[in-house]
């Protein structure tokens, strides 16, 4: 699912790159935090509520024991299910939350989101053409150019993780605890980490984005090259 996304984010991206390139602006890290936004931007309002029922079916009939539920803060949505019917889970999820909440609870964390996953898809395209041309003077004629931009987009994935982790972890936070406020999950978050708001879960963050970063852009430039007409395949570099 998450290369899905990452696919189609970079497809998108790539339309708004050329866009602005069109209209002035030709340097590629700026066209790239641009672009990269604003797709970030589109994705999320449609990511949203899928992301947020998924939270609500990880945290569902967790168990302590044979019998003990694990406890979760009052305020949360508790819904009994049927676990041996994905689809009428599924379903039973999305009806519980609509009555709860309306509309407004398959966004909530929606701004907060935007907080984390906007700068993410801005910084992630900005470092990625950074670090490219970082590497092509020390790489040149020694690694292929598609391993470079692997590269480089894991490295540039490594840097946006590193900075964006403690706002996605106030976002998930918010989603999941419904702890009503951007300032109060920080408050509860600092009691609870302090400075630990920094690397808490980064580390599997960091594995996850060191996969998708190259293999979502390796996939993604060996597919835009094969796909060159036939007459200008000569040009291309691998």
């Amino acid at each position: 699912m998450e290369g899905g996304k990452t696919g189609n984010r970079d497809r998108a991206c790539e339309a708004r790159r050329s866009f602005l390139s069109k209209r002035g602006i030709e340097d590629s890290s700026t066209r790239g935090f641009i672009a990269g936004g604003i797709a970030a931007l589109i994705g999320r309002t449609f990511a949203n509520p899928l992301e947020i029922v998924t939270q609500r079916m990880m945290i569902m009939g967790q168990r302590k024991g044979i019998n003990d539920f694990v406890k979760i803060p009052e305020n949360v949505i508790r819904i009994k299910v049927d676990k041996r019917n994905a689809l009428r889970a599924i379903l039973s999820v999305i009806s519980s939350m609509a009555k709860a909440d309306g509309i407004k609870g398959f966004y909530r964390g929606f701004f907060m989101s935007l907080t984390t996953t906007v700068p993410a898809g801005a910084l992630w395209w900005f470092f990625y053409h950074n670090y490219q041309g970082l590497l092509e003077p020390i790489l040149t004629h020694q690694v292929p150019v598609v391993a470079q931009q692997c590269l480089a987009a894991t490295l540039g994935g490594i840097t946006t993780t590193t900075l964006v982790n403690p706002l996605d972890l106030i976002r998930t936070r918010l989603q999941v605890e419904r702890t009503g406020s951007i300032r109060k999950t920080l408050q509860v978050l600092w009691k609870e980490e302090k400075l630990g708001i920094v690397t808490k879960g980064l580390s599997a963050k960091l594995f996850s984005t060191i996969l998708v970063s190259s293999l979502s852009i390796g996939g993604y430039e060996v597919i835009k090259r094969l796909s060159v007409r036939q007459e200008y395949k000569k040009l291309v570099a691998w």
